[in-house]
């Protein structure tokens, strides 16, 4: 979430963070689709978590990623998870 906040800001400046690649190849868009099978409860996360995950937490991540990246895989996605969705989230985002 945060990523996208800064990656949003940026753009209002001109600074294509969005599609911004690092040596290695790594996106955001590579680092969502790393993270949806677990935020989709696909897969169980296999690293040492502080509090609990709320998949509802990555449900405007998706929506900004169908807009941003034209790919309606992400709303089909967001569309799948459960949980209490905010107004705003819905405005922006929808």
């Amino acid at each position: 979430t945060a990523w996208f906040q800064v990656a949003t800001l940026a753009k209002k400046l001109d600074v294509d963070l969005w599609r911004y690649k690092t040596k290695s190849e790594g996106t955001l868009q590579t680092a969502v689709d790393w993270l949806m099978p677990y935020a989709l409860k696909e897969k169980k996360w296999p690293f040492q978590q502080i509090s609990p995950y709320n998949s509802a937490d990555y449900y405007p991540v998706l929506l900004q990623a169908a807009k941003m990246y034209h790919d309606e895989r992400y709303l089909a996605n967001a569309n799948k998870i459960k949980g209490d969705k905010d107004p705003l989230v819905e405005l922006l985002y929808r």
